[in-house]
């Protein structure tokens, strides 16, 4: 029994000693940490609430407008939306699905549909050997018969497929892709349109069927007129559209900015952390004010005294 005894006492003793030890270590590290102030962070002593009435409060914004909108509106989506707004809507999507791995071949098969097709106004037309052609970019009703010729072009997946005369158009891109990556671009508009033995005659310049080598010299030139056209049109496109984004980011971002400016909530302590994406830096410029610059990306500056957006970054808070 005295035995026992002995034994719950040392036992006892032990955990009260590390107990003691653990809370030492505790307290110590307590005032390391009130010693070291944390890196890249940003503390607020006092919690306070700015509102209308409150007119101490400085505030100084500005938003570089351009640079967010080419944040937010590539110049790769306003081609897109280009093109959606100058094909009709049966086709418009199809056309951009189908060509996403050779976005390349975009502006040359946008002309030939634009020529073939009249604008996008003819989509089947009789030819005199008897046969037709379909759809914007008139395939030939002899081709669309042909099986290997479906092998070899049919769609991927028919998820983006409206009706026939769009199947027919992407049977028509995939065999006009096939045409540019065994002849380049520069002889792949007489290759559709005459035939691939038309390449030849040309690049050996016979004498031989001239009058078919002088339709499809035609045709060649009209299409890259298009293409010309278009190139045109498009560049007026972009500068009337990221103009019209830019005013309407102006818009947006003043008046939701003011909502915020008015009425703001600094929690206590409010902590920021440096990120890739978020910079919060103490500039001290003004005396005992706390003035903050907050950068995403280089898309804005903005200056705050006695106060800060919460939310990591005025890009999210504005939502936009």
């Amino acid at each position: 029994m005295k035995t026992y005894n002995k034994n719950v006492i040392s036992m006892l003793i032990v955990t009260c000693t590390l107990l003691c030890i653990s809370m030492f270590g505790i307290l110590i590290m307590n005032v390391i940490d009130s010693m070291v102030a944390p890196i890249n962070h940003v503390e607020f002593e006092e919690e306070k609430v700015l509102e209308k009435e409150d007119n101490n409060i400085q505030w100084n914004v500005s938003f570089d407008y351009e640079k967010i909108s080419y944040y937010l509106l590539s110049d790769e989506t306003l081609e897109e939306n280009f093109y959606l707004d100058n094909i009709p809507t049966e086709y418009g999507d199809a056309f951009l699905y189908y060509t996403e791995d050779k976005k390349e071949m975009r502006p040359y098969f946008f002309a030939l549909m634009m020529h073939e097709s009249n604008g996008f106004t003819a989509f089947r037309h009789k030819n005199k050997d008897g046969s037709y052609d379909y759809g914007p970019s008139q395939l030939n009703s002899n081709n669309i018969k042909n099986e290997n010729f479906k092998k070899w072009y049919n769609p991927k997946d028919e998820s983006h497929i409206t009706n026939r005369y769009c199947f027919y158009m992407v049977m028509s891109m995939n065999f006009y892709w096939d045409l540019v990556n065994k002849y380049g671009y520069d002889y792949a508009f007489y290759a559709y349109n005459g035939g691939e033995r038309t390449v030849r005659l040309i690049k050996n310049k016979s004498s031989r069927s001239a009058s078919l080598v002088k339709a499809v010299k035609a045709y060649d030139a009209a299409v890259r007129k298009q293409m010309q056209l278009a190139e045109i049109n498009l560049k007026k496109y972009v500068v009337q559209k990221r103009a019209e984004h830019i005013k309407e980011l102006q818009y947006k971002m003043t008046e939701d900015f003011n909502d915020i400016r008015l009425t703001t909530l600094l929690e206590q302590p409010v902590k920021y952390e440096s990120t890739n994406n978020s910079i919060l830096q103490d500039t001290n410029e003004f005396g005992n004010h706390n003035i903050f610059y907050i950068r995403r990306e280089d898309l804005l500056q903005f200056e705050i005294k006695e106060g800060v957006v919460v939310g990591e970054t005025i890009i999210g808070t504005l939502n936009i």
